[in-house]
C-alpha cells in the first residue's frame, strides 16, 4: 500500500501517530504505560505527540540490517529495542 500522510500540526493524537508510523495505537498506549516509545504530552485527557519527537524516535532506530538491530539492542540492555 502506497500512501503519503501530510501532517500540518505540530502535535498529533495517538490515532494520527499510529497511521504516520504504522505502529498500532495499542502498542503506543502500552509503551506510554511502560515509560517507553516516543515522548508525549498529556493535556487533560488528551495524549499528544510532538511530530518532531516521533520523527526523532524513529530516526534513532534506523538500521541497515537485522544483525545491526540485534547488536544495538543487546548492547543497550534491551532499552534500545523499546
Amino acid at each position: 500500500m502506497n500512501f503519503e500522510i501530510s501532517i500540518n500540526a505540530k502535535y498529533c493524537n495517538t490515532a494520527v501517530v499510529s497511521q504516520y508510523t504504522s505502529i498500532p495505537e495499542a502498542t503506543l498506549e502500552t509503551w506510554r504505560s511502560r515509560k517507553s516509545g516516543p515522548k508525549f504530552c498529556k493535556v487533560g485527557r488528551n495524549v499528544l505527540y510532538d511530530i518532531n519527537d516521533v520523527d526523532e524516535y524513529m530516526n534513532e532506530r534506523k538500521v541497515n540490517s537485522t544483525s545491526e538491530y540485534q547488536a544495538r539492542k543487546n548492547n543497550d540492555n534491551g532499552i534500545w529495542g523499546k
